[in-house]
């Protein structure tokens, strides 16, 4: 019962403005009970999250995998949650890691993506040497070990602007290593509303000449865009992100262009749920003429399924028999899934 009330009180202060929701509230807690009326919030609650992160544990996620298989597409697996806050918080999430790698192996392009913020906790640019690299270098050591002995690819996502320059020197000294250097089954990601994404992408080019085996660029429009510019503000720093969409937009589709023309040395995935942006990667891989399989277009799970089959549909008609349409695919407890949920439910406003 006292999570019945704290439910239903937390409800209220976030409808606080919206009369009517507060009133329908009121006439169903009376003519039902406070029990009642939390379990059907809570049901909704959960019906939504579904929406976005399909799957509560691995024999869930296995069963979506197996039907995004069975419908002609790939995917990417990535376990809600992965902010740690002690070294055991580390070593349980590398731990959870490696068990995703065991479930989804086996599977066509098998995919896993993993969060730099799971590695070690507290990190951040100033962590670029010491014991924080040395053991979040060692975590993310025993995670691809275990990756390609399972073949399965994985992705270290860049979560915010603070952690680039650890992210990037921990990839370049990790995949320079004799034991990971001819492994092309590794990824990283690049924002395209972070200012200095061109200068960076300019920076990948070079690291992925001088590393000598290709590996894939992921290129996304941002992840947290309003988020950035809230703690640029409240630090006194310089915005990383570009405050107009269409500045992000018009740069998305010029590191396209960069990623492309040198697709010799690195493999394009384009994340994107704008229909031009996946269209415009799409036609100048064909003008390019990029191999199919340097090629891929990803999107989230539960958003933009209509322009996946859309672009699929396109592909054909260009002489792509077979687009490579990857789906991101999150799995976890709603309450490890809050933060992931909050922007997918923006995303889902504005557009």
């Amino acid at each position: 019962e006292a999570d019945d009330s704290l439910l239903l009180d937390y409800f209220r202060s976030f409808f606080a403005e919206h009369r009517a929701a507060l009133g329908m509230l009121g006439m169903a807690e009376a003519f039902t009970s406070q029990s009642f009326v939390a379990q059907k919030i809570r049901d909704q609650v959960t019906r939504m999250a579904r929406q976005f992160v399909p799957a509560e544990n691995l024999a869930e996620l296995g069963s979506v995998l197996d039907r995004l298989v069975s419908e002609g597409r790939t995917f990417t697996a990535d376990l809600m949650g992965e902010d740690v806050y002690s070294r055991q918080d580390a070593n349980a999430y590398t731990a959870q890691v490696l068990q995703l790698i065991d479930a989804v192996s086996g599977r066509p392009k098998a995919n896993v993506s993993v969060k730099p913020s799971g590695l070690e906790p507290n990190i951040d640019s100033i962590c670029v040497d010491g014991v924080r690299m040395s053991a979040a270098k060692e975590r993310y050591r025993i995670m691809l070990r275990k990756a390609i002995k399972k073949h399965v690819f994985l992705y270290l996502d860049l979560e915010d602007f603070k952690m680039q320059r650890f992210y990037h020197r921990l990839l370049r000294d990790i995949w320079m290593e004799p034991e990971f250097r001819l492994v092309q089954s590794v990824g990283l990601v690049l924002q395209a509303e972070y200012a200095n994404a061109d200068a960076l992408c300019t920076e990948i080019l070079e690291f992925a000449r001088d590393r000598g085996t290709p590996f894939t660029i992921r290129l996304v429009e941002g992840a947290y865009h309003d988020l950035e510019i809230l703690w640029a503000l409240q630090n006194g720093w310089i915005v990383p992100v570009s405050r107009e969409q269409g500045i992000s937009d018009v740069r998305y589709e010029r590191l396209t262009r960069l990623i492309l023309e040198n697709s010799e040395v690195v493999y394009g995935a384009f994340a994107t749920h704008n229909p031009r942006s996946a269209l415009h990667a799409l036609l100048l891989k064909q003008d390019l003429k990029v191999l199919d399989d340097r090629f891929e277009i990803q999107m989230l799970y539960g958003m933009g399924d209509a322009l996946g089959s859309a672009l699929i549909d396109q592909a054909k008609e260009l002489g792509v028999p077979k687009l490579n349409l990857r789906i991101y695919t999150g799995y976890g407890r709603i309450i490890d899934s809050l933060r992931y949920l909050m922007r997918r439910m923006q995303e889902s406003t504005a557009a």
